[in-house]
């Protein structure tokens, strides 16, 4: 398995699509799901995953929560590296937040490294990944 930098894992699902059913722990303890993103008339479809994920929280301020099959926008991703694990908060729409800890991070297949905190709320270069 391979290595990408927590940068390069916001940049590359920044404002991607995914299901809003898929945002949910698993009975083995991760959150999964396919994150597609349209660049230039071409669309990617990448596998993320969260392992060993706890204190998990959803909090919306619009008066309309998403349903099963929903898809949501990635709007905003901010990864920061603890002491054991990793904090995430996910923005969807800009209307719903999801924050949990967890153990280890993947993008298809390649684990996320790197020490701080990266926000990503800005359209990037999406030529690096």
């Amino acid at each position: 398995m391979g290595t990408i930098s927590m940068r390069e894992f916001c940049e590359a699902v920044y404002c991607a699509y995914v299901s809003a059913d898929g945002l949910t722990v698993g009975a083995d303890g991760r959150i999964a799901f396919g994150a597609s993103v349209s660049d230039g008339g071409r669309t990617t479809i990448h596998r993320v995953a969260f392992e060993g994920v706890s204190d998990l929280s959803r909090r919306c301020d619009h008066p309309s929560k998403s349903e099963q099959g929903d898809r949501m926008e990635l709007s905003v991703i901010e990864v920061e590296r603890k002491p054991v694990g990793w904090r995430v908060w996910l923005s969807l729409w800009y209307v719903e937040e999801v924050e949990f800890h967890c153990g280890g991070i993947t993008l298809d297949g390649r684990a996320v490294t790197g020490e701080g905190r990266w926000l990503q709320d800005d359209l990037p270069r999406r030529s690096a990944v």
